[in-house]
């Protein structure tokens, strides 16, 4: 069953999940938020505007099903500044969902040596 109460906004560098071979300065930048299917690339003129339409619209489909306590979930790497991290909460505040999260991915070591992301 999907929950229907949250949605999850993915802050993405260039990488993505690959961890192997990053440059460190690159890896604190991110480049695009995705939210399920929908990406909004950092550079583009209006890309908080279409985040919070983006996640507005979600809070809205939810209500519309009887949910009232929809949040939103902020993932990014641990390398993400800040800075990259702010203009979603500020987007997710815009659209009218006051309850966040933030979770910081960090390197998964369980793999072993030389096994890579996909």
């Amino acid at each position: 069953v999907k929950q229907l109460n949250h949605v999850t906004v993915n802050v993405l560098t260039q990488y993505g999940g690959r961890t192997a071979d990053r440059d460190p300065n690159l890896s604190r930048l991110a480049s695009r938020y995705q939210v399920g299917v929908d990406v909004v690339e950092v550079g583009q003129a209006d890309a908080m505007a279409t985040l919070t339409g983006v996640l507005g619209s979600r809070r809205a489909q939810a209500e519309s099903r009887g949910v009232s306590d929809f949040w939103v979930e902020i993932r990014a790497d641990r390398d993400i500044r800040y800075g990259d991290v702010e203009p979603v909460m500020q987007a997710a505040s815009d659209a009218g969902i006051a309850m966040m999260s933030l979770t910081a991915k960090a390197e998964d070591d369980s793999k072993g040596p030389g096994t890579e992301e996909q």
